[in-house]
């Protein structure tokens, strides 16, 4: 026996009513400028007594190679390029993600530890 195959009719749908357009526009908002309190100047955050007073070179032997840090009122100038912290200059002396800057050039010395636990 011969199999005999229906075609499918598909039976159009009648097109949904679209909505008319609304004939009002919402009202246009319009926002007064804040107002602003007159800026004080920014509180800079008090310089670490640590750190010499501007103008004075840290120097520092590295793997052989001597290292030379200019402090400035604005941070520190190394190899021509300014940085903000010490920290930042130790990273990019060593390579190193963690680091702190004033134990690597010297000027302050690890706290000794008071607990009694050691390493």
């Amino acid at each position: 026996m011969a199999k005999t195959t229906k075609k499918k009719t598909s039976a159009k749908r009648p097109a949904k009513a679209k909505r008319p357009a609304a004939k009002t526009a919402a009202p246009k908002r319009t926002t007064k400028p804040k107002a602003t309190a007159p800026t004080a100047p920014r509180a800079t955050k008090p310089r670490d007594p640590r750190i010499p007073a501007a103008g004075t070179v840290i120097e520092k032997t590295y793997k052989g190679e001597k290292l030379a840090v200019q402090v400035t009122t604005d941070g520190f100038l190394f190899r021509g390029k300014p940085y903000r912290s010490l920290t930042a200059v130790a990273m990019a002396v060593t390579g190193a993600k963690s680091i702190n800057g004033v134990l690597f050039f010297g000027i302050a010395k690890r706290a000794p530890n008071t607990t009694g636990e050691g390493r």
